[in-house]
């Protein structure tokens, strides 16, 4: 039956126009067709051109490409005999690779929320007909589609880390479009497990880019809505614990952000009022504001009244006050406003660091404003009368004021801070008496009442 097919076919090739052979609308040379008939010399491949021959929609398939096998297909046993995958394994692959692809854009082209995504579904059924020898070759198109897509992710990824994209603060949101647009999760959920390695891809890279806009941008949502999206993905149980800890991480960024974007004019306005205090602190240590000058108008009541939200912002205004308590000291060694300011930063609620840190200042300037009497004497509203009249009177000896007679510091008086020019002085303030005068002071008082006594009696 062979040899007079052949001759029959043969000579239908040499009578015809092209020397081919013409069926179903494909042309077949000679070579093809001996070679197809000496296939048929094997027992095994002629069973399988039986099965074929009866296999109409898997044979349009192998001719021509025609997909109407994936409107319905059925999986017969033929298709799990190894011998068969073998055999029609050269004609499948490169069909399939094709359907694969059309199916995969397919899919992800249909996005409607509720819709019967079944080509690519169907397409991946008949993958069972692929033999392991020819996996490269059935899914190298849609390999390479995916990693196309990986290859924009890892280079928007570059972008942002070298701050070289085109995204700011206003359109980074912009990159959770991009970035979920690049990974059609519920058609890669759907690919078999040869793609695993492909599916963990697109997650890290997505899991950078979320990463690099932070780092960039600071904004949370971009991070959550990323990794949420992302996490609907097949991730192996290696990779996916990081996936979890990161999402986790940035949804509570995320809500913390929204409970700032609800109490966004009370952040405004207390924002505003640090910035106040920031030229003002400027102002007073350049002394172009004086002690006196220096007012808050803290609305003290209102500040610790907010909610919890505001412990930063009661923390940053107490600590600023602080400070303008620190630049009146330094400038003016004004102990009493310096004080004062202090008491008021204390009266915010803050928390406990900061309230622990304004107690210890104010020891520290208690202890300032105590080494400062020591040295500069406390204010006196005018100088001491200086006067002799024949070396009797009152004058300056060192620093203590003394009642002289003849010239003969007899009493102390007080003890003042100043400086001497010639025949002028400038008092700054008033000193304690050195114990050895106050004790002086007393004999002497007390030698005069004596006298006065003894000679009364």
């Amino acid at each position: 039956m062979l040899k007079k097919l052949r001759r029959k076919l043969f000579a239908e090739i040499e009578l015809s126009d092209d020397g081919a052979f013409h069926q179903d609308g494909l042309v077949y040379t000679r070579s093809e067709c001996e070679k197809a008939l000496d296939s048929l010399e094997d027992q095994t491949n002629l069973k399988h051109h039986a099965y074929l021959l009866h296999n109409k929609p898997l044979l349009a398939f192998l001719n021509n490409g025609d997909t109407s096998i994936f409107q319905a297909p059925q999986l017969e046993s033929a298709y799990l005999d190894n011998a068969f995958q073998e055999f029609v394994g050269p004609f499948f692959a490169p069909r399939f690779d094709k359907a694969l692809l059309e199916a995969f854009k397919m899919d992800v082209a249909d996005s409607t929320i509720g819709s019967s995504r079944t080509t690519l579904e169907n397409v991946l059924k008949l993958s069972v007909l692929i033999a392991p020898s020819y996996e490269s070759i059935a899914y190298r198109s849609l390999m390479t589609e995916l990693q196309a897509r990986i290859d924009q992710l890892e280079e928007l990824s570059a972008e942002l880390k070298e701050e070289e994209s085109s995204y700011d603060e206003d359109n980074v949101y912009e990159l959770v479009e991009l970035t979920t647009g690049l990974i059609p999760v519920h058609s890669l959920n759907k690919l078999p497990i040869i793609f695993q390695s492909l599916r963990n891809k697109f997650a890290s890279q997505a899991n950078s880019i979320q990463h690099a806009a932070f780092n960039s941008f600071y904004v949370p949502q971009v991070s959550h809505d990323i990794l949420e999206y992302v996490l609907n993905l097949n991730i192996d149980s290696a990779g996916k614990p990081i996936f979890v800890k990161n999402y986790n991480f940035f949804k509570a960024k995320y809500n913390e952000q929204i409970q700032l974007d609800k109490y966004k004019d009370v952040i405004h306005k207390w924002a505003s009022y640090v910035k106040e205090l920031n030229e003002l602190i400027g102002k007073v240590n350049n002394k172009f504001v004086k002690p006196n000058n220096v007012i808050l108008n803290l609305q003290l009541d209102e500040l610790n009244g907010l909610d919890s939200f505001a412990d930063e912002i009661r923390d940053t205004v107490a600590k600023r006050v602080r400070e303008l308590s620190v630049a009146v000291w330094n400038s003016y060694k004004d102990h009493r406003k310096s004080m004062q300011l202090l008491q008021v930063a204390c009266s915010i609620s803050t928390t406990k660091p900061v309230r622990d840190q304004l107690v210890e200042d104010q020891n520290q300037l208690a202890k300032l404003r105590s080494q400062s009497v020591e040295v500069t004497g406390t204010p006196i509203e005018s100088a001491p009368n200086l006067h002799l009249i024949n070396g009797c009177g009152t004058t300056l000896y060192d620093s203590t004021l003394y009642f002289v007679i003849f010239g003969i510091p007899i009493l102390p008086i007080a003890r003042y801070n100043y400086e001497s020019f010639g025949n002028q002085y400038r008092f700054y303030g008033k000193l304690k008496l050195r114990t050895f005068q106050v004790v002086w002071r007393y004999l002497f008082f007390a030698l005069v009442a004596y006298l006065v006594i003894n000679a009364i009696w």
